[in-house]
């Protein structure tokens, strides 16, 4: 029945997209007015008139007042900037029965408010803890010789965002991370900014042995805003990321611009003499997810398996001190940024730097983007946060049942865990492989608390097996009224199951 759950609910989302296809393709589309003279055209009329122009001489603006039925039916959806929105679509209300606003943390109140006033509803979504609006995107309207005068000016932090605004609106707040194939990826994050709210899910393989975060200090020197011996040292790396784990995704993200550069012109030249990078950056390029090089303050929204990140500042000569000037990261809203740029990475973030935790003056007077930078630092050189990831959490069976399961499982020779997780979500029972004990065979959950706790059977029954499935755990369930009634039967049922695994 379980299975079968499954597969209907899986089958209910597609017919709903389906539907909604259909609907949206079956829509009739207004003919309007065919006049003899094109200002007197109307909805389809004008918009056929329009498609054969190279170059339509009709505003996009007066397009949508005459045609907006038409471009409506055609066009359901509308994916535009704030800024297109105020520049090319009516100042009118209604337009929309729906505006979603994504990143809105990046979003002043006054470039929203146009494109919010277009619709009935609306849907704002951002992190009050990642990018606030900054003059970054300003740049775009400057001209080069603007652009030119104040390239080395970080980017400044310019108000609170629409989200911020409108925080006293009715929210809901989204607690599962699932980007993050290793806790230990986001559990810097997640204390830091979540106040260890979020849930995340454990994965088989999490022990202490094998970390997720690689530490790659670099005697480095911070020199005209970049450091060489940091973008060689990523060159090597990404040199050996192609040799031994070609399928994995790439991204790398600098502190500033000048450093992206840097990156970029030794990535170049070592595409001229390494053959096998050029072909797997080349057919990287094809793909869904090409390699990246960016700085700090346009990566949001971005993830790959692997990110590598130069964190670029270091003292400004071999042996020297280190200033304590770290760009963006020293003005207000600075450890937004740091957050983006710590949880980018789905399988493996590697570190290359010239500082050390000690080099950071942090104390009670310094800005928290620098407390943050040098608190991150000291969690890569450790690798403790407080949470021993390779032990038991130490929390008792969810329940009677659960021990009995356990019990039973540990008297046929299986080494199992409690309550195995980290943050939020814990498997009721973890057992461990036979012949390799630093990871584990499989997960069982039994419908014990944590099932009866679920809101619904979505939640309960696919979607948590569905992010365990997808970070490598293999899932075997035990009903309670089956242990009940037949114990021995369902004991030896389930060993069965895990020697297949075997």
């Amino acid at each position: 029945r379980l299975i079968r759950f499954r597969e209907l609910d899986g089958r209910l989302r597609e017919d709903v997209a389906c539907r909604i296809a259909s609907e949206v393709c079956t829509r009739p589309i207004p003919a309007g007015t065919y006049g003899t003279r094109v200002a007197e055209r109307t909805e389809w009329a004008l918009i056929e008139h329009v498609i054969d122009q190279t170059r339509p001489r009709i505003r996009p603006r007066a397009l949508m007042a005459r045609a907006r039925g038409a471009l409506t039916a055609l066009l359901p959806c509308f994916l535009m900037s704030p800024d297109s929105v105020a520049r090319l679509l009516p100042r009118k209300t209604g337009l929309f029965d729906v505006v979603i606003m994504d990143e809105a943390s990046q979003i002043l109140p006054e470039e929203a408010l146009g494109a919010l006033a277009r619709g009935r509803q609306a849907i704002i979504v951002g992190d009050r803890n990642q990018l606030p609006p900054t003059t970054f995107f300003q740049r775009f309207a400057r001209s080069d010789e603007e652009e030119d005068e104040d390239e080395d000016d970080p980017p400044a932090a310019t108000g609170e965002s629409i989200l911020e605004a409108l925080s006293v609106l009715p929210s809901r707040r989204l607690t599962w991370h699932y980007r993050s194939r290793d806790p230990r990826l986001i559990a810097f994050s997640n204390h830091h900014f979540y106040h260890d709210s979020l849930i995340l899910f454990p994965t088989p393989g999490a022990d202490a042995s094998g970390s997720p975060i690689e530490h790659v200090p670099v005697e480095g020197v911070f020199v005209n805003r970049t450091n060489l011996a940091e973008a060689e040292r990523i060159a090597n790396i990404v040199r050996e990321h192609v040799r031994i784990r070609p399928k994995r995704s790439l991204g790398i993200v600098a502190m500033n611009v000048q450093q992206r550069d840097q990156i970029e012109a030794v990535l170049d030249a070592l595409e001229e003499e390494d053959q096998e990078f050029r072909f797997w950056r080349d057919a990287g390029e094809a793909g869904e997810e090409p390699l990246f090089v960016k700085n700090l303050e346009n990566v949001q929204g971005d993830e790959r398996d692997v990110i590598i990140i130069s964190l670029t500042y270091g003292p400004t000569e071999p042996g020297g001190s280190v200033p304590q000037r770290f760009g963006p990261v020293n003005m207000a809203g600075g450890e937004r940024r740091l957050n983006v740029l710590f949880t980018r990475a789905r399988e493996k973030l590697i570190v290359v730097t010239s500082l050390r935790s000690s080099d950071i003056v942090a104390g009670p007077g310094s800005h928290r983007g620098v407390q943050i930078l040098h608190d991150f630092l000291r969690y890569v050189e450790s690798g403790q946060l407080g949470t021993d990831w390779g032990t038991p959490s130490g929390r008792p069976p969810g329940s009677p049942f659960e021990e009995a399961v356990l019990e039973a499982l540990a008297a046929r020779g299986w080494q199992c865990e409690s309550q195995w997780g980290v943050s939020g979500y814990f498997i009721d029972i973890a057992v461990r492989h036979p012949e390799h004990p630093e990871r584990f065979l499989a997960g069982i959950e039994c419908d014990g608390a944590i099932w009866h706790s679920s809101r619904t059977a979505r939640e309960r029954d696919r979607l948590r097996q569905q992010v365990l499935e997808s970070l490598g755990w293999k899932i075997l369930r035990v009903w309670s009224t089956d242990w009940f009634r037949r114990p021995e039967a369902t004991l030896d049922a389930l060993i069965m199951r895990l020697e297949l695994l075997l």
